[in-house]
């Protein structure tokens, strides 16, 4: 299985961010080449952030919190391109799985770097609430969370 960072084998430019669903998928439209442009959803490849819509009160805040983080990186940006990795194209909902750059930045990376996301490669979330929790720490350590 491929994991973040590896060679990849297709890069597309992103033409548009349609919506951010939450901190870990976003709505775009796809530069495919020759004019090419294609709407889809992409999950952010080999991360997991908190859930945004959950009834949980203080999951969804650590979502909402992930989601603008996500929000601001993209909006910064001038170049937005994602990489797809072969073997791991689409994930169990159809969504197109792939790492996202801004400006030629890894913002998957970015966001388990700055505690926003964990690193997520399809196993158990009971395995990786730990991480959960450390970034949780980590934000309040920040003051991004009370």
């Amino acid at each position: 299985m491929a994991k973040l960072g590896d060679p990849t084998d297709f890069s597309y430019r992103i033409h548009k961010v349609l919506k951010i669903i939450d901190g870990d998928t976003i709505d775009v439209i796809l530069d495919l080449g020759f004019d090419i442009l294609h709407k889809s959803r992409v999950r952010l490849f080999g991360i997991d952030t908190p859930e945004s819509r959950t009834r949980d009160k203080e999951e969804k805040q650590r979502g909402l919190i992930s989601k603008k983080y996500l929000t601001e990186a993209i909006k910064k940006g001038n170049k937005l391109t994602i990489k797809t990795h072969k073997g791991s194209e689409t994930g169990k909902f159809g969504r197109i799985l792939g790492e996202v750059f801004v400006d030629g930045k890894n913002i998957n990376l970015q966001m388990t770097k700055d505690g926003y996301a964990v690193a997520y490669y399809g196993q158990n979330k009971n395995l990786i609430e730990a991480e959960h929790l450390k970034n949780k720490k980590k934000l309040i350590a920040k003051g991004i969370l009370k």
